[in-house]
């Protein structure tokens, strides 16, 4: 349904490739901005998004949908980690699955 990524090269390189094969415009959002995620619920409800960030974000973002503290920052050089998150509710109904790919 969307893909949004921070607004670093990086980031952005890494979800162009999936963009381009949706037909799909990568969108900007703010890493750690409550409002942004908040927004993609609404705007996307339903759907499937993508999100690329950061060890430090990600970890959080899952963090704020969940309700809980359960996932820490992975290490700067840790590209391998991918978390799928399932809504149903923020704070309710969400599942997490950790997939280390390296």
């Amino acid at each position: 349904t969307a893909i949004y990524s921070s607004n670093y090269k990086r980031t952005r390189q890494t979800v162009e490739p999936l963009a381009r094969n949706k037909a799909l415009e990568v969108q900007t959002y703010v890493p750690n901005k409550d409002e942004d995620i908040d927004m993609m619920l609404t705007k996307h409800k339903g759907g499937t998004v993508v999100v690329a960030g950061h060890s430090n974000t990600i970890p959080q973002f899952a963090n704020y949908l969940l309700g809980e503290a359960k996932y820490h920052t992975f290490e700067d050089g840790d590209y391998g980690n991918i978390l799928i998150v399932s809504v149903v509710k923020k704070g309710e109904g969400v599942r997490v699955i950790w997939v280390k790919t390296d």
